[in-house]
């Protein structure tokens, strides 16, 4: 019904997010990916608790694991969209929603909350640049020379 209504280059790339889609989830039939797509989920998300419990905690709050999911689960729903660089300003005001519906105060949630994505960029940062200088560092050893000095 409404299709008709639809831009003409709609219908073709919706049909082409499909396609990739079901494609890319064709991956998880396989058992062992699937395990593996799991286990890294639940270590990424373990990797955002833990930090998020011991600032809370070293502030005099201590979260029970259900609230910390709580609050995880309202920043990834806050972020979902990215609307600024980094998410500045989003991400900070989306876990310190979570915390604050966790029991947390709202002031000491948004300096939880600054701090952790604070942490979190700068962590991000240093892995990006050290593997920026490995990458040039290797191009430099393995450049070859333009000319054989003494040739030609």
């Amino acid at each position: 019904m409404g299709l008709g209504w639809a831009r003409p280059g709609w219908l073709a790339q919706l049909a082409r997010v499909r396609r990739e889609l079901v494609q890319g989830l064709a991956a998880l039939r396989d058992p062992v990916k699937l395990l593996a797509s799991i286990g890294c989920s639940l270590g990424a998300w373990g990797a955002e608790l833990l930090p998020v419990r011991v600032l809370s905690t070293a502030l005099g709050y201590q979260l029970s694991l259900p609230q910390l999911v709580l609050a995880l689960a309202v920043l990834n729903i806050g972020i979902i969209v990215p609307v600024s660089v980094a998410n500045l300003g989003v991400y900070e005001a989306a876990l310190a929603f979570g915390l604050s519906r966790s029991g947390i105060p709202l002031p000491t949630a948004v300096a939880v909350a600054t701090l952790h994505h604070a942490l979190q960029l700068v962590g991000t940062n240093l892995g990006a640049a050290a593997l920026s200088l490995w990458v040039a560092g290797r191009r430099w050893l393995c450049r070859v020379p333009d000319a054989v000095p003494g040739e030609g």
